[in-house]
C-alpha cells in the first residue's frame, strides 16, 4: 500500500502531518509527501519528499500557483498508482475534487483545520460531496460542525511532542516582573498583532514576545511608535519551540473574532498553554474563550480598557497554580482520549482499505 500526502504550505507549518505520518510508519504503509515551500525556505532532501515552489505576490498569483500545484500533483498521480490520498490542507481537496471523487472515492482523508471558502455556494456544495464521500472526515475542532454539512466527523488535536515539555512545565507562579506573554509561531493577523502592542505599550509590567515566521514585519511598527517593550524573533527551529515557552508567563492567542476563520478555530496554543501549566489570554466570542474558560485556564482580555491590564497582572501574579495544573490536567486527559479514539478508528479505516487492495 502507498499514501500520498498533498500540503499547500510548508511542512514546518502543518504540525498535525506527524499524526498521519506516524501512524502510517506505525502500520508499516510507504509514502510520499508533496509540499508547497510557501515561504521559500525548507527544503528537504529525502527522496519521498517533493518539493514545489512558486514566487509571486497578489490574488492572481496565489490563484496561477494553484494552478500550477495542481499540474505538479496531476504528474505525480499519473506517475505513481497510489491508493490513498491524504490531503492536509482543504484547499488541496477543493482543487484535486474530481480526482477524489472519480478515482479515490473512499480512499482519501478529508481534513478540516480552518475555515477557508465556506462563504461562497459552489465551495460548499463541493465540500457537501467531500464529506459523504471520504474515507474519513477529521476536524481539529468541534467547533467547526457549526459551519460544515451534515456528516460523521472525527476530532484530532495538534498536539506538541510530549516528552519535550516535562522540563518546561511551570509548577510555580512567577512573582516578578515584566510579566512575559508570548505569541510562538506563525505571527498571523498583522493589524490585530499593532492592536496588542498598542494596548499593552510601553508598560513596564508587559514583555510582549512575537516569535515566529513575520514577527519581522512589527519591527518597524515598534520603531514608528517608539515601543520598546516589545521582543521579535523571525523564523526559528522547531527544536527551540520549548526554550522560548520556558520563558513564558502566559500564551498570546489574541487572533481577534468576529469572523468564521477566528470564531470556530482551536489553535496549537491552547495545547500548548495546557500541556505546560500556563493561562492563555483568549478573544471573547470565540470558541476558543469558550473551551479554555470552561476548562479553567483561559484569561479573555478583550483590550477595550485600561484596567483590563491592572486585572490580567493581578491575575498572573495571584493564581491558584494547584488548581491550575488540576484544570489543565483534566482537559488533556479528555483531548488525550479523544485523540485516541480517532487514531483507532482511522487505523481500522485504513487497515479495512489495505485488506480490499491486497
Amino acid at each position: 500500500m502507498r499514501v500520498l500526502f498533498i500540503l499547500s504550505d510548508n511542512i514546518y507549518l502543518t504540525p498535525y502531518f506527524n499524526f498521519y505520518k506516524e501512524l502510517l510508519k506505525k502500520l508499516s504503509i510507504s509514502y510520499d509527501v508533496i509540499y508547497w515551500d510557501k515561504n521559500i525556505n525548507e527544503i528537504i532532501t529525502k527522496q519521498n519528499y517533493y518539493r514545489i515552489s512558486f514566487s509571486g505576490k497578489g490574488k492572481l498569483s496565489k490563484i496561477l500557483g494553484y494552478v500550477k500545484f495542481r499540474k505538479e500533483i496531476k504528474k505525480k498521480l499519473k506517475e505513481n498508482d497510489y491508493d490513498m490520498i491524504l490531503p492536509l490542507h482543504s484547499i488541496v481537496s477543493f482543487i484535486l475534487v474530481d480526482f477524489l471523487l472519480f478515482s479515490f472515492k473512499n480512499r482519501y482523508i478529508y481534513d478540516i483545520r480552518d475555515y477557508s471558502y465556506e462563504k461562497f455556494l459552489v465551495y460548499r456544495l463541493v465540500q457537501k460531496q467531500l464529506v459523504k464521500n471520504s474515507l474519513m472526515n477529521i476536524v481539529s475542532s468541534d467547533g467547526y460542525k457549526f459551519f460544515l454539512p451534515m456528516g460523521e466527523y472525527f476530532t484530532t488535536h495538534n498536539l506538541p511532542n510530549m516528552i519535550e515539555l516535562n522540563e518546561v512545565k511551570q509548577l510555580k507562579n512567577n512573582s516578578t516582573f515584566p510579566i512575559q506573554l508570548s505569541y510562538i509561531g506563525l505571527i498571523r493577523f498583522q493589524e490585530q498583532n499593532k492592536k496588542i502592542i498598542d494596548f499593552f505599550a510601553n508598560d513596564s509590567r508587559f514583555q510582549l514576545n512575537f516569535i515566529g515566521t513575520n514577527a519581522g514585519e512589527l519591527r518597524e511598527f515598534c520603531q514608528e511608535k517608539n515601543i520598546s517593550n516589545v521582543n521579535l524573533v523571525d523564523t526559528f527551529q522547531p527544536k527551540d519551540t520549548m526554550s522560548f515557552y520556558k520563558n513564558t508567563d502566559a500564551v498570546l492567542n489574541l487572533y481577534g473574532n468576529h469572523t468564521p476563520l477566528l470564531d470556530y478555530a482551536l489553535s496549537n496554543k491552547l495545547y500548548f498553554a495546557a500541556l505546560l501549566y500556563k493561562p492563555i489570554l483568549v478573544c471573547e466570542d470565540t470558541y476558543m474563550e469558550k473551551v479554555s474558560i470552561e476548562n479553567g485556564f483561559g484569561f479573555v482580555l478583550p483590550m477595550k480598557d485600561e484596567s483590563e491590564k491592572d486585572c490580567l497582572a493581578l491575575y498572573i501574579q495571584n493564581l491558584d497554580r494547584k488548581q491550575l495544573i488540576k484544570n489543565c490536567d483534566n482537559f488533556m486527559d479528555r483531548i488525550s482520549l479523544e485523540k485516541q479514539k480517532t487514531e483507532i478508528e482511522l487505523e481500522k479505516r485504513i487497515l479495512s482499505l489495505r485488506k480490499k487492495n491486497d
